[in-house]
């Protein structure tokens, strides 16, 4: 019997994974007879992260910690302390809203480095996102114009191009 690959993403897929890892080391125990095997044999399934993450864990542990239950735990801990993380940055990126005095290139900088944390975003959610973030001055201009369904760096353009424009209008009105 051979493992599946680990996919540190959902708890229940983990329960799985380490039933099938039991089943197989009861089947082969004569070769799996220490904690290390188990864990050595396991790592092999294991994503490069999940293993990096693991060996640096490793190494701040003593010889008698590195034990089957501390790893099957760590692993869980990964998924839940991602589960967090995710949920974590969808509360900042729900939270972000442009800053008056922000600079569209800033902003949307900010805002692509969390969108790219947040891989349950298609292209369109992460443009209606955008949109919805920017000042509501903004907005309703953009949606005047007429071609509103734009891609992510022609939204961007077109703010900077309205903002220049925005502001050269505003020093008319005070001469």
């Amino acid at each position: 019997m051979s493992l599946k690959k680990y996919h540190d993403k959902i708890i229940k897929e983990h329960k799985e994974w380490i039933r099938d890892v039991k089943i197989l080391f009861q089947n082969s125990s004569w070769h799996f007879k220490s904690d290390e095997k188990k864990i050595l044999y396991c790592m092999i399934y294991l994503k490069n992260e999940s293993k990096k993450l693991w060996f640096n864990h490793e190494e701040t542990m003593s010889a008698a910690q590195q034990m089957w239950f501390n790893f099957i735990n760590f692993l869980l801990n990964l998924i839940e302390d991602s589960m967090n993380w995710d949920i974590d940055v969808t509360q900042q990126y729900a939270n972000t809203l442009q800053r008056s005095d922000q600079m569209i290139w800033t902003f949307a900088a900010h805002l692509s480095t969390l969108k790219h944390q947040l891989s349950l975003y298609n292209n369109k959610h992460k443009w209606a996102h955008l949109f919805i973030k920017l000042r509501s001055k903004l907005r309703m201009i953009i949606t005047n114009v007429q071609s509103i369904f734009i891609t992510w760096d022609a939204l961007i353009d077109l703010v900077a191009w309205l903002k220049t424009n925005l502001r050269k209008e505003h020093v008319l009105s005070l001469k």
